[in-house]
């Protein structure tokens, strides 16, 4: 992990890089007690549901998810 880039109302996202080939990734860290209580668990599923199937040069591809 490199650095904070975003913080969000229940996630933030990290800069990190891949021990085995160097590449350079933005990860997601969400706070699954939070998005729970707070009854935010559709959105999300949502986000990861159009981030799966999204090619576009100007949004970033998800490559895993779990």
């Amino acid at each position: 992990m490199i650095k904070v880039i975003g913080k969000g109302g229940f996630s933030r996202v990290i800069l990190s890089r891949k021990k085995d080939t160097g590449r350079l990734y933005a990860i997601k860290v969400m706070s699954k007690n939070k998005i729970i209580n707070e009854r935010k668990i559709r959105p999300i599923l949502s986000e990861r549901s159009i981030l799966q199937t999204l090619d576009h040069p100007f949004v970033i591809k998800l490559h895993w998810a779990f």
